[in-house]
């Protein structure tokens, strides 16, 4: 889906890529990052926001939580980012950075509520009076936690695996009850998904949700909450964000923009160039294909309906060179020690070329590796390491690449 987008909108990363593994610098199963592009990518998402006075919290786990990639996404004017999980949260923390929001997507386990605590998030998003009162119960005398409710209305769109929340028909009897527990600040609500892209007119547009969440911040408002907080996620992007704003956002938390693999980024014009690609290397061929190593071919939910394909080449006289071929993925329930590449005949393959794929990643999902590039731009491209999908240097990267 996103092959022609990398070709289109930044080819020096493709070649670069090729060049760098070719080279024995870049290991295969590697999520590859451009940080140029993505600075660039941050800095139009950030001005976007800022016309809109939002809070922007970037959502990291696509990238896995890459402390080089938070580095240059900083820079743009972040101060604090969205964790999807502890281990976001680890990962983000351990990279000197503070955490804007946690619970969102995932609730704390009970036993970490500690640890989360000493995190000292912004905002805390709570799906139930139970994880309110454990947050509640947990923090030191005089500490104050805002938190967030994660509402649901009757028509809204719920993804059943991360489903949850407060019933908006009973929200006023829940808002009492957090609002009354020790050392909580009720904030405002926050809801999944705010946003989707149409497949047929090939737009981002809004849910239900979005009616659900400014109905039940209104309901705040009459309960006495001043300022409140409507956090939206899903879809963003420098050119979807006034939409966000008209729905009454205060904050939102863009993820895929930063590495251009939303799907709207594809068929719209828009400023954020694609910025993180998957890669790998040829294993064996057999038959009228080829096998490459797998371990991050995980594609997220969103993804546009499309031909799969891959690029296979390796460096000429010239500079890299390379084809165009299918590719085809395990399916569901089956780990993907490989993939295939079904390629026209006649197409020259090799054991060792470099294979390039491009989906909409959700690298924390994975077993691959991080590897951040800086100075593609520049033209003097430099490997800044190999990190694992939770944001730390890779235990198990190459020997001869291990810092």
């Amino acid at each position: 889906m996103f092959l022609q987008s990398l070709l289109r909108t930044n080819p020096d990363f493709a070649d670069t890529a090729i060049e760098l593994h070719q080279a024995g610098r870049i290991p295969s199963n590697s999520y590859v990052l451009d940080l140029d592009a993505i600075a660039a990518n941050a800095e139009h998402i950030i001005a976007a926001a800022r016309r809109y006075r939002l809070s922007v919290f970037p959502m990291t786990k696509q990238f896995g939580r890459n402390p080089e990639a938070l580095k240059v996404i900083s820079k743009a004017g972040i101060e604090r980012y969205v964790a999807v999980d502890m281990a976001c949260a680890r990962g983000v923390t351990n990279a000197g950075f503070e955490i804007g929001h946690l619970g969102h997507l995932v609730q704390i386990p009970r036993h970490e509520t500690e640890e989360a605590i000493a995190m000292a998030p912004a905002y805390w998003t709570v799906f139930s009076r139970e994880q309110a009162e454990a947050v509640s119960r947990r923090l030191p005398s005089g500490r104050r936690q805002k938190i967030l409710l994660r509402v649901y209305g009757r028509d809204d769109v719920v993804v059943p695996t991360h489903a949850g929340g407060f019933a908006l028909e009973a929200l006023d009897a829940d808002i009492d009850h957090v609002a009354g527990l020790p050392g909580l600040i009720l904030a405002g609500v926050t809801t999944y998904p705010s946003a989707g892209f149409d497949r047929l007119s090939r737009k981002v547009v809004p849910t239900p949700n979005v009616r659900s969440m400014q109905s039940a911040a209104e309901k705040l408002r009459k309960h006495g909450v001043n300022d409140v907080q409507i956090n939206m996620a899903s879809e963003l992007s420098a050119a979807t964000i006034p939409l966000a704003a008209e729905g009454g956002a205060t904050q939102i938390e863009p993820g895929h923009a930063f590495t251009g693999t939303s799907p709207y980024q594809i068929f719209a014009d828009v400023p954020e160039r694609q910025a993180m690609l998957y890669l790998s290397e040829v294993s064996h061929t057999s038959g009228g294909g080829a096998f490459f190593f797998g371990g991050g071919l995980y594609e997220c939910i969103g993804a546009v309906e499309h031909t799969r394909q891959a690029l296979v080449g390796r460096c000429g006289p010239h500079g890299p060179r390379f084809d165009t071929t299918l590719l085809t993925t395990p399916p569901n329930g089956v780990i993907d020690f490989y993939g295939r590449l079904d390629y026209p005949a006649g197409t020259d393959v090799k054991t060792g070329d470099t294979v390039v794929v491009c989906t909409r990643p959700q690298a924390f999902f994975t077993r691959a590796f991080i590897v951040p590039i800086r100075g593609i731009a520049s033209g003097s491209p430099e490997v800044l390491g190999v990190w694992d999908v939770n944001g730390f240097l890779a235990a198990g990267a190459p020997a001869h690449m291990q810092n």
